[in-house]
């Protein structure tokens, strides 16, 4: 099931179209891989202002959060989620640069990425990615 939570008076982001596609593509299949009886995957967008957390961030950012009601991972697996190959998908079923890759572009787009995960009950993937300033009507 797929659940899409949009919130009104969002704004747009500076960032590029393609590599935000990308990311949410990449963020929905780890979420499929780790619903495999089925289950629930929403998203939800929002306006934050940020005061260093996560990635030292501060400012406006949308925040657009990928849930899952998957397996989940433990604190240990967290930690090491962005590490290059790092995987927890069996031989032939993930290279592991799915989420290095996600966290790379959020840097690059002056933004971040946030993970929050319960062993049994699901995986919360949260991509920062800056506000587009009002006085910039070209950006984004």
């Amino acid at each position: 099931m797929l659940a899409i939570a949009p919130v009104a008076g969002s704004h747009p982001v500076v960032a590029d179209r393609n590599q935000t596609e990308l990311a949410i593509l990449n963020l929905a299949i780890n979420a499929r891989d780790a619903m495999p009886e089925g289950g629930k995957f929403t998203m939800t967008l929002a306006s934050v202002h940020l005061h260093g957390e996560p990635d030292d961030l501060h400012g406006e950012f949308a925040a657009l959060t990928m849930t899952d009601t998957g397996a989940g991972m433990s604190p240990e697996l967290v930690a090491k989620a962005f590490e290059p190959f790092f995987t927890t998908k069996g031989p032939g079923k993930g290279t592991g640069l799915g989420l290095s890759m996600v966290q790379a572009f959020a840097r690059e787009a002056h933004g971040g990425v946030a993970i929050h995960s319960v062993v049994g009950e699901g995986t919360s993937v949260t991509l920062y990615l800056p506000r587009q300033q009002q006085d910039n009507p070209s950006a984004g």
